[in-house]
């Protein structure tokens, strides 16, 4: 069962990780 708060963790980890990889 996935929270609010939670699902908005992973989208704000999803985006990170996006702008990560696009940095590099």
């Amino acid at each position: 069962m996935y929270t609010i708060a939670e699902r908005g963790n992973d989208m704000r980890n999803v985006i990170l990780v996006t702008m990560s990889c696009a940095l590099i």
